[in-house]
């Protein structure tokens, strides 16, 4: 499923709400997003805020998950008001 995440960022000196639509996945054993849409104040972000949005979330939920030793992600899915992340510990 798809994950669609909202917030505010300052753009040029002014606070804006952002949303966020992603596919999550597993490539490789790390979570991975594609990222569909990102907007700012309802217009396309650049494209470059893409990329950094993409990377910040990824690397941010990867090392959550990878709280725990020698963990490794296995599985990604999207229900109603969750992302849920399953691996396994000890390998």
């Amino acid at each position: 499923g798809q994950i669609s995440l909202t917030g505010t960022a300052i753009y040029q000196g002014v606070s804006v709400p952002v949303a966020l639509n992603a596919l999550p996945r597993i490539e490789a054993g790390a979570l991975r997003l594609d990222v569909q849409s990102l907007t700012l104040a309802g217009f396309p972000a650049p494209s470059d805020w893409k990329t950094k949005a993409q990377t910040a979330i990824e690397n941010g939920l990867t090392r959550l998950f990878n709280q725990q030793k020698n963990a490794t992600l296995q599985a990604v899915e999207v229900e109603t008001g969750a992302l849920i992340m399953r691996g396994q510990i000890g390998k």
